[in-house]
C-alpha cells in the first residue's frame, strides 16, 4: 500500500515541475508570437529576375509556362507606343525572334521595378472578317507567348492582364494587323 503511496507522489511532483517550467515559458512567448509574422511583409521580396535561369531550370514549385521558341528568323518588329511595346508578328504566326523576345524582357525588367504596375497585353491578328474565331485563336497564341516571357521573367501572372481581341478594329499605320500592344497599367489614362 505504501509502495504504490510513494510512487503516485513521484509521478505528481513530476507533473508539477513540468508545468512550473511551462508556466513562465509561456509567458514570453505568447507576446512574441505575434511579432514575427508583423514584421514579415516589410522585408522586401527577392529579386528573381536578376538571375535569369536557362529554359530547362525549374525556377518555381507552382507550373511555369515553357518558355515560347524563339527564331532567328521569325517576322517581327518593335515600336515603342505610350507606356509600352507594339510587336509584330508574321501572319499566322506567334514566334518571337530576339529582337521582339528581348523588348519582352525588357519590358519585364521595368515592370519588376514598380511592384504596383500591371502589364497589360492587347492580342489582336489578321483573318477573314467572316471567320472572327481564327484571328482570336492566333491572338490569343500571341498573347500567352508575351505572357510567359513576362513571367519567366519573374512577373506574377496575377500582374498580367492579356486581352483577345482578334481582328484589329483600326490596322496599324503600315497596315498590319498582326501585334500584341503590351504596356503598363500606370502610363494609360
Amino acid at each position: 500500500g505504501t509502495g504504490t503511496g510513494t510512487g503516485t507522489g513521484t509521478g505528481t511532483g513530476t507533473g508539477t515541475g513540468t508545468g512550473t517550467a511551462a508556466t513562465p515559458a509561456a509567458g514570453p512567448v505568447k507576446p512574441a508570437h505575434p511579432a514575427p509574422p508583423a514584421t514579415i511583409p516589410l522585408a522586401p521580396p527577392p529579386v528573381p529576375h536578376l538571375t535569369p535561369a536557362p529554359p530547362d531550370v525549374e525556377l518555381h514549385p507552382f507550373p511555369m509556362p515553357a518558355q515560347p521558341a524563339i527564331d532567328e528568323k521569325a517576322t517581327g518588329t518593335v515600336s515603342t507606343i505610350p507606356g509600352g511595346v507594339r510587336i509584330t508578328f508574321a501572319a499566322g504566326a506567334a514566334t518571337l525572334n530576339p529582337e521582339t523576345h528581348q523588348a519582352l524582357l525588357a519590358f519585364g525588367q521595368a515592370l519588376s521595378e514598380k511592384p504596383h504596375v500591371r502589364a497589360l497585353i492587347d492580342a489582336y491578328s489578321s483573318g477573314a472578317v467572316d471567320d472572327p474565331s481564327m484571328p482570336r485563336r492566333m491572338a490569343l497564341s500571341r498573347g500567352l507567348a508575351a505572357r510567359s516571357v513576362l513571367m519567366n521573367g519573374g512577373i506574377a501572372s496575377t500582374r498580367i492582364y492579356l486581352r483577345v481581341i482578334g481582328l484589329p478594329k483600326a490596322p496599324t499605320a503600315n497596315g498590319g494587323q498582326d501585334y500584341i500592344d503590351i504596356y503598363q497599367s500606370d502610363a494609360v489614362p
